[in-house]
């Protein structure tokens, strides 16, 4: 993580998937499957941060509580809008609770003018969907 935060600072651009692969990295369980397109880049650091600290969550999350075999993590941009979207084959959750993590995933998205959706199917899995907007879409 020291690493991928490191590559957040300064002013140039942000390789997010040069910043990405490494939370992923070495973890047996689950499998975790990172999907980010090639040559997406941020030049805004507290973006770029946001998205970083919401992808280790996600994998945090799903090693501490899901069982799951799989974790799946797509990152994807449109018309400068970024999303984040992880769900794993774990246990699932009969009752949504917030704790830590999560609340300040949703506080860090907040404050760009962002969301966070979080859900468990009933067939079992977890999902969040992070949404990061444009920066021209703060209020």
């Amino acid at each position: 993580m020291r690493e991928a935060v490191r590559g957040l600072r300064g002013d140039a651009a942000v390789d997010l998937e040069r910043v990405l692969a490494p939370l992923a990295a070495g973890i047996e369980r689950p499998a975790i499957h990172l999907a980010v397109p090639a040559a997406l880049e941020l030049a805004d650091p507290e973006r770029a941060q946001a998205l970083v600290r919401c992808v280790q969550e996600i994998i945090t999350n799903a090693i501490r509580h899901s069982g799951a075999e799989h974790l799946w993590i797509e990152v994807a941009q449109a018309g400068g809008r970024l999303e984040v979207v992880g769900r794993d084959d774990g246990r699932g959750a009969r009752r949504l609770r917030f704790g830590q993590g999560l609340t300040g995933m949703h506080e860090r998205l907040a404050g760009l003018g962002g969301s966070l959706e979080v859900d468990s199917p009933p067939a079992g899995g977890f999902r969040v969907r992070a949404v990061i907007p444009p920066p021209e879409a703060e209020a």
